[in-house]
C-alpha cells in the first residue's frame, strides 16, 4: 500500500519523515500524550526514531496507516493520527493526538473525518472504532460529537484505564 497524503480543510495528513523525529519526540513528552495513547512511558528520543521508520513498513505491509498532522499553508507539525486495519472484519482503529497548543482548535476533528473519508470511500472499510482511556474526557466528548457512540466498555486497560470502545459506522447515507 503506498501511503497517502490526506487533506482536509487546513490540515494536510502525510507519512512521518527523518526530519521530524525530533518534533516527535518532543511532542511525545506531554503528559496528556503519553496518559491517553499507546506511546511508551516514558517516551525516547528512539522511541520517536522507531516510530517514524515503522511507519512507513506498516504501510507497505498494509496493516496501519501512520500519519503527521501538519498545517497545510505552513508545514507547521500539530499532532499524528493512525488508522489500523482489520481486513477481516471490515473495520479499523483510529486512533490521534495533537499538540497541547492546538487542542480545542479542531485539529483532531479534521483528522478524523479525513481518515473516515480514506477508510470509507478508499480502503472500503464499514465501521471505525476508537478505544478511548475512560479518564479522557475531551477525546470522548470529540467521539460523541463526530457520530460515534459508546459500544463497549473493557477491563482491559489504557495505561491504567478503563478503555471506552466508540463505533461510528461508515455506510454512505
Amino acid at each position: 500500500m503506498r501511503a497517502p497524503v490526506i487533506e482536509e480543510g487546513p490540515y494536510t495528513l502525510r507519512l512521518p519523515r527523518a526530519e521530524d523525529v525530533s518534533w516527535v519526540f518532543h511532542a511525545c513528552q506531554d503528559e496528556a500524550i503519553q496518559r491517553f495513547t499507546d506511546v511508551p512511558t516514558p517516551y525516547r528520543p528512539s522511541d520517536a526514531v522507531d516510530w517514524v521508520h515503522r511507519a512507513a513498513e506498516w504501510c507497505r505491509m498494509g496493516s496501519q496507516l501512520h500519519f503527521v498532522v501538519a498545517r497545510t499553508e505552513t508545514g507547521e507539525l500539530l499532532g499524528a493520527a493512525s488508522l489500523k486495519l482489520d481486513g477481516a472484519d471490515g473495520r479499523g482503529e483510529l486512533g490521534y493526538w495533537v499538540e497541547r497548543y492546538v487542542r480545542r482548535e479542531g485539529v483532531a476533528r479534521s483528522a478524523i473525518q479525513a481518515l473516515e473519508i480514506h477508510a470509507r470511500d478508499v480502503l472500503q472499510l464499514s465501521e471505525i472504532v476508537l478505544r478511548i482511556a475512560k479518564g479522557n474526557a475531551a477525546s470522548r466528548a470529540l467521539a460523541l460529537s463526530c457520530g460515534y457512540r459508546l459500544t463497549d466498555e473493557h477491563a482491559e486497560l489504557c495505561k491504567g484505564e478503563v478503555a471506552l470502545i466508540y463505533t461510528k459506522s461508515l455506510a454512505s447515507d
